[in-house]
């Protein structure tokens, strides 16, 4: 009675069972919802970077203006220049910046004394409470 044709179904079709059953849980695992790679923030949680960047040179000093988008959540504005002689100023090659400062969420204007015959760029980004930064913004000015 072990081979009959009824026992022969039967066990057929547990094991056509359980491999469906086995072969759902593996898409299950395998598949999971959404991407597979490591946590970042959401993009409202990014800060926006400064609006309106200006820079002027007047009075010998260079001075950095910026408008923020929104003023709530932000905890820091880092400053990074560099500075470049105008005779070795290459319009192609990247700049190097070395952080200047950082200044509350109140401010609006840096201020620094300039040199003569120097090619300046300055680069800001904003810093949100929760540490995320804002796409940085650079502005360039020669001095005369």
């Amino acid at each position: 009675m072990k081979n009959s044709p009824g026992n022969i179904k039967i066990e057929k079709r547990f094991s056509y069972l359980i491999f469906s059953a086995c072969f759902f849980i593996l898409i299950l695992l395998l598949g999971g919802c959404g991407r597979k790679a490591f946590p970042s923030a959401p993009s409202s949680m990014v800060p926006d970077p400064p609006k309106k960047l200006d820079a002027v040179f007047e009075n010998g000093e260079i001075k950095v203006s910026w408008q923020l988008a929104n003023y709530e959540n932000v905890k820091a504005i880092h400053i990074y220049k560099s500075k470049i002689p105008k005779a070795r100023f290459c319009p192609t090659c990247p700049y190097t910046f070395e952080p200047v400062g950082s200044v509350s969420s109140t401010e609006r204007i840096y201020r620094e004394k300039a040199v003569s015959g120097y090619h300046y760029a300055f680069k800001l980004e904003i810093e949100s409470a929760g540490g995320e930064m804002s796409s940085p913004r650079i502005i360039t000015l020669e001095t005369p």
